[in-house]
């Protein structure tokens, strides 16, 4: 699908960072949205977000996360991991579409072929770094996963150097800690944690070197 994006009849120069298109429902959602590869698509408030690819240093963060993430879940058992464009269906006309996610074992079942119908346990997002995406990953996002039950999201911001851990507590409410070095350990998903450093310096870290660190004697013979 190619989106052809105009003002007042012309066509636009420069694409923005995002689109925003009436939808009506999840399955015009769908079958908009069916063929665009390399974006994220997601449906909030009766509109289809298609966002630009994105930078660099935003792929790398995201890479060495869900990397970590899902060889750390794989090997301890402790669930599933997925990610962009795998989707989250929180609610009716809510469809989010997280860098990562983590499902425990004992929620799998509400893996479909489309997306994980319910919130995940642990969310990771990569901020974005134009206005609305900030916007959109740091408050409406955040609002989203702390209404809708997803037990702990992280913004992984390299931009501005921190790691925002929001866990739920029992008033269904978020509670903050923004880490900018140091370890941050998930509430989540027992045992995974990652250093900032890993995440928040300009050039990330060695996965392989990550993962030692995070299995330890389990990382047998994952290695090179």
């Amino acid at each position: 699908m190619v989106l052809k994006l105009t003002v007042d009849g012309a066509a636009l120069d420069r694409e923005p960072s995002e689109v925003r298109l009436p939808c009506a429902s999840e399955a015009e959602f769908f079958a908009l949205t069916e063929g665009i590869e390399g974006r994220v698509c997601e449906l909030a408030d009766g509109e289809a977000l298609i966002m630009s690819p994105v930078k660099r240093r935003h792929d790398a963060v995201t890479g060495l996360l869900c990397t970590l993430l899902r060889l750390f879940v794989e090997r301890r058992a402790l669930g599933r991991v997925h990610g962009q464009p795998y989707s989250m269906r929180l609610a009716e006309g809510l469809i989010r579409e997280p860098d990562a996610f983590f499902v425990t074992a004992d929620r799998a079942r509400l893996l479909g072929d489309l997306y994980l119908d319910g919130p995940a346990d642990l969310v990771i997002e990569v901020v974005s770094d134009t206005r609305a995406g900030r916007h959109r990953d740091l408050v409406e996002k955040r609002d989203d996963y702390e209404l809708h039950g997803v037990r702990e999201y992280w913004a992984v911001d390299p931009g501005r150097g921190a790691l925002r851990a929001h866990v739920l507590g029992d008033d269904g409410r978020y509670a903050l800690v923004e880490h900018r070095d140091g370890r941050v350990e998930s509430a989540a998903c027992a045992g995974f944690f990652v250093e900032c450093a890993w995440v928040l310096e300009e050039d990330t870290a060695d996965a392989w070197a990550c993962l030692a660190a995070l299995l330890g004697p389990d990382l047998g013979g994952a290695g090179r």
